[in-house]
């Protein structure tokens, strides 16, 4: 839970963690698919999506035991994280503390991720003059070259700016540390200033080119937020140069109307190299008309093509693959558009950039050459605001009023009211209503009140929770002003989202609520809209304490009081007991008792929930007076709660009996008849805690050693110390002969000593004292076990082999020691490798691999695979006695080594050629084949092929209705890498799989495809009959299910 708040930046709940010192694995990595692969919590914090306000709990992890080498799935560590985080976070002034934390605690200086990038790399490319300071000073390599073949500086924007203002302190005639011979030749520098490039032609030359995203953003970004103004105007005088051209081209060649301007709302495509220029003009279509132009993709060529710096793609079904497979490799060199938001980081259009450094002559700029202010998902009047950017909120509202969509929300659905209301700023709250019901009115023709509607709402699929009311501050400015608002554009009460009506959120957090008393009066079946399901209005309102309105209501219209009759009611009442609201529950059981007390398990469940003993003394009164009936089930909740304290062993035994032995003062006299639950003396439990005083001081109160408890255990069988051996010997008249004594299984001492967790040397030791004083070593229990079927850990078999114990021994019921402990791993391994070769083994063989199947596959790999990779002919023996004693078992146990991803054991299955049913359904409807296809990570393409030659069934479905193909395909990505792609693909469809199946959702193998951004896979799909226009429940048709982006280029697939 710690990992997965760091993850969803839910920092409230981080800091609990933190402030309650939990002793917590914080190295834990927590994700919630096989793409979510940030890492640790440390890394989580160090680079998250969204919230960077949270340096001070990256501070406060430090201090924990944390791995600061971990990496994410980009090959990050902490290190590389937190310099690779200051490209975003511009506000933060704390990047040397956490740098020198970070490098306190071990942190390679040096250490580099997957592109070769070391920590100096990225801290130069943030333009954090004061981060590379500390990298430096504290002994970066400044001539590491990444995968690119760039040293550190080479990653700076301007690298001239670098060289100076640094190291202001350095003597004169010391080497500056940036001053690198291989790139600051002196003739070389004399040489470049007599012929010097302007900026504009340096930038042109550079590769990548301007529009390659590093790290998710592109040089324009990058020049706006570090505030570089002549590197800004370099740039956008290439774009608009570069528009020209594309402008120009379709002007020229297709007659294009130039007042149409299509270039500035697509995404164009850049080739960078001859090869890709080429590739792009022989794909191109020759023949492409106006409508076709609009949708087809632009690329543009940095090398001309027969004197065109344009190529149009408009394939044919012909030609789809190689268009697809080309828009794929220009894809990584970024864009051509005004539109451009970055893969990575803050993810923010050029003028969200410039809005964040109040660049107002920039973003005229941008807008002046074709740049939208605003477009769906990213506004920057919400960037504005957020980033308390006041002036630049009025600029926009008013000199760009007309040029933009104010009413504009971002991708979690908040618009510029919702910031308005974070910020708790009333002026700013008036300011952006009144525009943004100015602006729905004279472009959206709607009246105020349905302008205010469709503002005054938040709904986003993914936290269905969550409401525009969730903003709404208790107290200060904008609580006041959403009450008038709400009433002044009279908010639709009714309104849905999920399972949250607009009125009960009202009621809930106590917004207006007279107008919502008048909406309920004049339409009371108000009262009767359920959230949840089933918690109504009127239970909204029984839990806030209205009883006055609700008794007008009772009184006015009887029939409402049926809206309680729901189990929302008995949490209504769970919740005001929890509160302590007599006054509302006496109202409850004056009018609803009936029904409450009708079902009095569901009346328990509620209220009888809490474990506290404070809890119920604290309702003493309450329960006594209006359920007395519960009397009887509140000692009973309570008994257990002293039993929850001592959960486990002695101490839990006696909690049960309600005696609570933390405090001997407290316990009854005498004390020898004191007894836990399960017979246990106060003898059993102070050998148990090996308190040797606690033994002495209730033998001398006169405690009886040879008390035994239930299971016939002396409290000898109890010891874990030699020393408390010794006591107990000394203090008993049959001395040493003590140590034969058996309890009710026969168990002697000797059996119960293997069993202790305690110190392996100590128990040892203390099992070699045992035997010296008597202990026979080979005695049998009544069971007909010996002490090897007690075995803890590895040390005490071994302790036992060196004592001839037997290790194959078979007990009364046929069972040998090691299909006993096959659940204990570290047993369990040693003894099979003592066993595996003795005559025995065969006799009991197919009873070992059902144990050993028991487990994920993950836990299988590290727990049981080397047994069956070092002792082969031992798994085989298994494999054979298994299908000898019974098909039906060999069926089971192979349908479950697939559908747990044991790879290894399914090919011995295969190898041993036996006539299983390989169709064959466990307990979760999954054949062999579809259980093995959901591990990608262990499937190989070997044993695909081997299931499939025995005619397996492949339009099998699991409980989610995917089949096999369904599955391979959602995990196509992973599956690629283990080298199952099309060829398996194919493979599959030559045996009989259905490519035009549907899951329970309506999607398609094709559905799927498009949705992973797998273009190639859908082509060949597509190939071989996948139906384009099949609709899956929500009405999309398989390419809608692709990224916005990749709708765009891969439009083609639409049709």
């Amino acid at each position: 839970l710690f990992a997965q708040a760091c993850r969803n930046e839910i920092y409230f709940i981080v800091e609990k963690f933190l402030d309650f010192d939990y002793n917590l694995n914080y190295n834990f990595v927590y994700s919630e698919d096989e793409y979510d692969d940030e890492g640790t919590p440390l890394l989580r914090l160090i680079n998250p999506r969204e919230n960077f306000s949270n340096e001070h709990l990256i501070e406060r992890l430090l201090q924990k035991d944390v791995d600061v080498s971990a990496r994410n799935g980009s090959g990050c560590n902490a290190l590389l994280a937190l310099a690779l985080r200051y490209r975003f976070d511009n506000g933060s002034e704390n990047g040397e503390k956490l740098l020198q934390l970070l490098m306190t605690r071990g942190a390679s200086i040096d250490s580099v991720d997957f592109d070769g990038n070391t920590a100096l790399h990225w801290a130069f490319l943030s333009g954090r003059l004061e981060l590379v300071e500390v990298l430096v000073r504290n002994g970066a390599d400044f001539r590491v070259k990444n995968n690119g073949g760039n040293i550190p500086l080479q990653m700076a924007d301007a690298m001239e700016e670098f060289s100076f203002g640094m190291f202001d302190e350095l003597l004169e005639g010391d080497r500056h540390p940036l001053q690198i011979d291989d790139y600051e030749d002196e003739e070389d520098d004399l040489q470049r200033t007599s012929t010097k490039p302007s900026l504009v032609d340096r930038l042109r030359a550079q590769e990548p080119s301007i529009y390659a995203p590093v790290g998710g953003d592109t040089k324009l970004h990058f020049a706006i937020r570090c505030g570089k103004q002549a590197d800004i105007d370099a740039l956008l005088q290439l774009y608009r140069e570069d528009f020209d051209k594309v402008r120009d081209h379709l002007v020229g060649k297709y007659d294009w109307d130039a007042e149409d301007k299509i270039w500035f709302t697509k995404t164009i495509l850049v080739a960078t190299t001859e090869e890709q220029c080429q590739s792009a003009k022989n794909l191109e279509n020759r023949h492409v008309g106006a409508e076709d132009l609009r949708r087809a993709v632009l690329v543009l060529l940095k090398y001309p093509v027969n004197g065109e710096d344009v190529a149009v793609l408009h394939p044919s079904k012909s030609d789809r693959l190689p268009v697809a497979q080309l828009i794929q490799t220009l894809v990584p060199n970024g864009f051509l558009s005004w539109n451009y938001v970055g893969t990575e980081g803050k993810q923010e259009t050029f003028v969200q950039s410039a809005v964040l450094k109040a660049m107002h002559h920039v973003i005229e700029r941008l807008y002046e050459l074709g740049a939208p202010i605003a477009i769906p998902g990213y506004n920057p009047l919400l960037t504005a605001i957020r980033c308390n950017r006041m002036e630049t909120v009025n600029w926009l509202l008013t000199e760009h009023f007309d040029h933009f969509d104010c009413t504009l929300r971002d991708a979690g659905e908040c618009n510029a009211l919702i910031a308005a209301m974070q910020r708790n700023d009333g002026a700013l709250f008036d300011l952006v209503l009144e525009k943004m019901i100015a602006y729905r009115r004279k472009y959206f023709a709607e009246t105020e009140e349905e302008a205010f509607h469709e503002i005054f709402l938040l709904e986003h699929e993914e936290y269905s929770y969550t409401t525009i009311f969730t903003h709404v501050k208790k107290s200060g400015p904008i609580f006041e002003r959403v009450e008038k608002a709400i009433q002044k554009y009279k908010l639709k009460l009714s309104h849905r989202w999920k399972n949250i009506v607009v009125l009960g959120s009202l009621i809930e957090r106590n917004i207006a609520l007279e107008y919502c008393f008048e909406g309920i009066r004049n339409d009371p079946q108000l009262l009767g809209l359920t959230e949840h399901e089933t918690t109504t209005i009127l239970h909204q309102l029984l839990r806030r304490g209205h009883l006055e309105f609700i008794r007008e209501m009772y009184s006015k219209y009887p029939e409402v009081q049926s809206f309680f009759n729901s189990d929302g009611a008995f949490e209504t009442l769970r919740k005001v007991v929890f509160d302590q609201r007599r006054e509302t529950v006496q109202f409850m059981l004056e009018h609803h008792e009936d029904f409450l007390k009708n079902d009095m398990e569901k009346l328990k469940d509620k209220l009888l929930c809490y474990y506290q003993e404070e809890f119920y003394e604290e309702r003493k009164d309450l329960f006594k007076e209006y359920f007395p009936e519960l009397q009887d089930s509140i000692q009973e909740v309570l008994r257990w709660t002293h039993i929850d304290d001592y959960y486990y062993g002695i101490e839990g035994s006696f909690a049960k009996a309600n005696i609570d032995v933390s405090n001997f003062d407290k316990l009854p006299e005498p004390y020898a008849t004191v007894r836990g639950s399960n017979g246990e003396t106060l003898l059993h439990l102070a050998v148990d805690k090996d308190d040797m005083e606690l033994l002495v001081q209730m033998l001398e109160a006169g405690c009886e050693l040879d008390l035994l408890d239930n299971d016939g255990n002396h409290p000898v069988h109890l010891v874990k110390s030699e020393e408390m051996l010794d006591l107990i010997i000394n203090r008993h008249s049959e001395g040493r002969s003590l140590i034969q004594r058996t309890n009710n299984d026969g168990c002697t001492v000797l059996h119960k000593l293997c069993q202790q967790s305690i110190d392996s040397k100590k128990l040892v030791a203390l099992l070699e004292k045992v035997i010296a004083y008597g202990a026979d070593v080979h005695q049998l229990t009544k069971h007909g076990e010996n002490a090897v079927f007690f075995a803890g850990d590895h040390d005490v078999l071994d302790f036992l082999r060196s004592h001839a114990v037997k290790l194959d021994h078979v007990n009364n019921s046929g069972e040998t020691a090691l299909e006993i402990l096959l659940w204990n791993v570290w047993v369990a391994r040693p003894l099979f490798s003592y066993v595996h070769d003795l005559p025995s083994f065969k006799e009991h063989a197919h009873k070992y691999l059902a144990p050993m199947l028991n487990q994920s596959g993950h836990v299988y790999t590290y727990d049981y695979k080397v047994i069956f990779e070092k002792y082969p002919e031992a798994a085989r023996i298994m494999l054979d006695s298994v299908y000898e004693h019974s098909r039906e078992e060999a069926c089971r146990l192979f349908s479950k080594a697939c559908t747990t991803g044991f790879v290894y054991v399914v090919e011995l299955f295969l190898d041993g050629n036996y006539e299983l049913d390989y169709n064959y359904k466990d307990q979760y409807e999954d054949t062999p084949f579809l259980g093995l296809i959901k591990h990608m990570e262990q499937v190989t393409a070997r044993v695909i092929r081997r299931l499939l030659e025995k005619g397996v069934d492949l339009r099998a479905r699991c409980e989610w209705g995917r089949d096999a193909l369904m599955h391979l395909i959602w995990r196509y990505r992973t599956a690629k890498w283990k080298g199952l792609g099309l060829d398996t693909v194919q493979l599959m469809l030559d045996h009989g799989a259905s490519i035009n199946t549907t899951d329970e959702d309506g999607n398609t193998p094709l559905h799927l495809a498009f949705e992973q951004k797998e273009f190639e896979l859908a082509e060949f799909l597509i190939e071989n009959g996948a139906n384009l226009n099949a609709v899956n429940n929500i009405g999309k048709r398989p390419f809608e299910m692709a990224p916005a982006l990749d709708r765009e280029l891969f439009y083609f697939y639409s049709e």
